[in-house]
């Protein structure tokens, strides 16, 4: 191959990375902050409510607006008693979430719909779903109904909790889903983004969690959900969260945000199930480093 081609060829190529740094170098990057949540998952032990405010406070320290404090199930948690406190002191509670279930059980391949779920108690859901899932028969409960159920999830929260809640939808079998149910994710996504502004959720988000698929491949799923949003005129959050795993999670992460993201939802610290996640450090010290003045002045 004469070396002109090859010139032009590592040229094309590069240009191409570089309108990847033009993208994380204007990012305006949303964090909604996970320290308190993530660094229980797949511990041998649970926080105290002392442990909880230690985190809570240095993650205030940090200046993040947005940050996750709860987990709620149908068992009794310390977070239930957190919360609580964190009213009590009088704390903002406005831009403070918890993860919610979108169904609290399946009985016979048959969603319970009519029972709400007990995670749906902070003014802010981040209400998870999986898509992919065999336990659901989605020949009864299609996706269609798992759509209707979102807004009615939706409506209560901004009923019973706040009109101005910023409710979320986590895409938590986001792998799984873009390999064997692409269409049933993409339907739920442009449902969402076909409503109404008023009713539609502040934001979507997903995560990686097995590690299994390089960054190119996460990536596109991340530009072609981002595509259905904009075709849909809805330049709404897109949040993603990424495991370590073989070691891909912050480059994974990066190819997340060059392709559509717009934020992250991680703790400040890499520790976490599936030996640490892309951590939030990391992620914003890469767009500083590439000259993004909107993290810095932040």
């Amino acid at each position: 191959m004469p070396f002109e081609d090859v010139i032009k060829y590592v040229g094309d190529s590069i240009a191409q990375e570089k309108s990847k740094r033009a993208r994380l170098q204007d990012l305006d990057l949303i964090v909604v902050d996970n320290s308190i949540r993530e660094s229980t998952v797949g511990q041998l032990r649970g926080h105290t409510l002392e442990n909880k405010w230690k985190i809570y406070n240095e993650v205030k320290k940090c200046g993040f607006k947005f940050i996750v404090v709860a987990a709620f199930s149908h068992m009794t948690r310390v977070d239930d008693t957190f919360i609580r406190e964190i009213v009590a002191k009088g704390e903002d509670v406005n831009n403070l979430f918890a993860f919610t279930e979108v169904i609290e059980e399946v009985n016979d391949g048959i969603p319970d719909t009519k029972t709400t779920p007990v995670g749906l108690r902070l003014i802010n859901p981040m209400i998870e779903i999986d898509l992919a899932i065999d336990s659901i028969n989605w020949d009864v409960f299609t996706v269609q109904d798992m759509c209707q159920l979102l807004v009615q999830r939706f409506k209560w929260s901004r009923k019973k909790l706040s009109p101005n809640a910023k409710i979320m939808v986590n895409l938590r079998d986001f792998p799984d889903a873009m390999v064997y149910q692409m269409e049933r994710l993409f339907t739920v996504v442009d449902f969402l983004a076909s409503l109404p502004a008023s009713e539609r959720p502040f934001g979507i988000m997903f995560e990686e969690p097995t590690g299994k698929y390089l960054p190119e491949e996460v990536g596109a799923w991340t530009a072609g959900v981002r595509k259905i949003m904009d075709s849909r005129g809805w330049s709404g959050n897109l949040l993603a969260h990424v495991h370590k795993k073989w070691a891909l999670g912050e480059m994974t992460q990066l190819e997340c945000l060059v392709n559509g993201a717009n934020g992250i939802w991680a703790s400040v610290c890499e520790e976490g199930a599936g030996l640490g996640h892309a951590c939030s450090t990391v992620t914003l010290m890469n767009l500083v480093r590439m000259g993004n003045t909107k993290v810095q002045q932040r």
